[in-house]
């Protein structure tokens, strides 16, 4: 259904309606859902379905055999179109550049990171002295040991030397 002749309809039957700002193709209406049902089956005499192609269990076929309560006139109104639409204003515009919109927030210390490429830069591989061979891992305490709870013996991975100190933070 047209946009500008389905505005008309529901003006004509005497309800508001504007467009909305999420979707260029949708209206917002004060009209009950019954009504926005009957413009369409009003709009499916005009322009009819072939009805032998659908299910007779389907809802399509359920909707259209209700006759409609009211009688829909879609004579295109004047005031259907707003003034943004008929001066051909861009409603819904692209964004001007790759990722554009909200930025990161200000840091305290003042100062904010503008570029996004930047900032993913920055953090990227933020653990500088990452462990990749397990038996590094022979240089620091198994917490587990201390507590008399490790079960791997020998072939735990930590240290289970005692006297072994290692820059922790307490707890």
């Amino acid at each position: 259904m047209n946009l500008s002749r389905c505005r008309s309809a529901l003006l004509h039957a005497g309800h508001r309606v504007s467009l909305s700002h999420a979707c260029k193709n949708a209206v917002k209406t004060d009209a009950p859902p019954g009504v926005i049902w009957d413009l369409m089956r009003c709009w499916e005499k005009i322009n009819p379905v072939k009805k032998e192609k659908l299910s007779q269990t389907s809802p399509a076929f359920k909707i259209l055999s209700t006759e409609p309560s009211l009688e829909a006139c879609f004579t295109v109104r004047e005031d259907a179109n707003p003034q943004s639409r008929k001066r051909h204003l861009t409603r819904f515009q692209e964004n001007p550049q790759a990722f554009w919109g909200p930025k990161a927030r200000a840091k305290a210390g003042g100062g904010i990171i503008t570029d996004l490429q930047d900032k993913r830069k920055k953090f990227q591989n933020k653990r500088k002295n990452q462990i990749t061979d397990s038996s590094q891992l022979k240089s620091f305490p198994c917490k587990k040991f201390k507590q008399g709870m490790c079960t791997h013996g020998d072939n735990c991975s930590y240290s289970h030397d005692v006297e072994q100190k290692h820059d922790e933070k307490t707890e």
